[in-house]
């Protein structure tokens, strides 16, 4: 999950890269 939860993946959309946070929290990362 790391290559997937990768910032470099949602570098070019805000929006992934908010639901990444979103995962993050959830992950409890």
């Amino acid at each position: 999950y790391e290559a997937w939860l990768d910032p470099a993946n949602f570098e070019g959309d805000g929006r992934q890269k908010r639901r990444l946070e979103d995962f993050r929290a959830e992950f409890g990362a």
